[in-house]
């Protein structure tokens, strides 16, 4: 664990040995914020050596500097994850097209003869394909629109919204007529529902998530717990007696705790994502990282 403090220099003297000593409040940071700080903490030395301050004030600002950052990581606004598409990479932009249907007839027997479209003018179309590991995953999505003559052609980032546009013309052909297209930023979508606590609501069971495709919202939480387990199986675990996972798991009781602990996250998550209306996300990746089965 990263942590800030002030070590103070203690003089000989009568009796006294020169020593150091810990002066002040001590400011442990949780891992997330680490390279941050620590980013801080050396730009405002190297800003202070510039202006060759004397050593006195740079060292004033450097606690200055510490103590801002470790207010920070509890109360200002946590960043946003980057939220990229899983299958592309892609960064995730919800693009909407809506379409007037002038001859629902003819629409409905063109996506019918394209071998990768499934589904029905009642429940919406669905484009499929096969990824590299073997799922399904939507290319594009032909919604039912807000009345019996439109319809709303859906892609999850920019890049499939350009080829799909272009296939759903080329197959509809003269049976629709392009509108208009909406565009959102789940990003800023985000920022703006949850305020100053927008960091906060993703990890939040009770708060509310914002008007946007479950999916979206179980995309951006995968990503945020990716980053934050990523070395869980070589950190030190209270619940493992200060062992990390890979070291407890070396003993048969060590090992059937470690997957008590995981099932515990995965409960969790089961309950928190059936609060929120969205996917569960998988903790498997944690099972895969110490080659351990269920």
């Amino acid at each position: 664990m990263l942590m800030g403090t002030r070590i103070m220099e203690v003089a000989t003297g009568a009796g006294v040995d020169g020593h150091l000593e810990l002066s002040g409040a001590i400011y442990p940071f949780s891992k997330l914020a680490e390279a941050t700080v620590l980013a801080q903490a050396r730009q405002v030395l190297a800003g202070s050596a510039e202006l060759e301050l004397h050593v006195d004030n740079q060292r004033d600002l450097l606690e200055l500097a510490i103590a801002r950052a470790w207010l920070d990581q509890w109360f200002a606004p946590a960043p946003l994850p980057q939220i990229q598409d899983a299958s592309t990479g892609d960064p995730l932009l919800l693009v909407t097209d809506h379409y007037r249907v002038l001859d629902a007839a003819a629409l409905a027997a063109s996506l019918a003869s394209q071998a990768d479209v499934s589904g029905d003018a009642q429940q919406g179309w669905n484009r499929m394909m096969a990824g590299a590991d073997g799922a399904q995953r939507s290319l594009s999505t032909i919604n039912p629109g807000r009345s019996t003559d439109r319809v709303e052609l859906f892609h999850r980032t920019q890049r499939l919204a350009d080829a799909g546009r272009a296939w759903f013309e080329r197959v509809a052909g003269a049976a629709v007529q392009h509108l208009t297209c909406e565009i959102t930023d789940p990003a800023g979508h985000l920022a703006r529902a949850g305020g100053s606590d927008t960091g906060r609501t993703l990890r939040s069971s009770s708060a509310s998530t914002p008007d946007l495709p479950p999916e979206v919202i179980a995309q951006a939480i995968e990503q945020v717990l990716h980053r934050h387990y990523a070395n869980w199986a070589d950190e030190t675990i209270p619940a493992l007696d200060g062992r990390t996972p890979r070291q407890a798991i070396t003993t048969p009781a060590g090992l059937e705790r470690v997957k008590g602990l995981l099932r515990e996250y995965e409960e969790g998550e089961r309950r928190q994502s059936a609060a929120q209306g969205r996917p569960a996300v998988s903790y498997q990746f944690l099972w895969d990282a110490l080659g351990i089965s269920r």
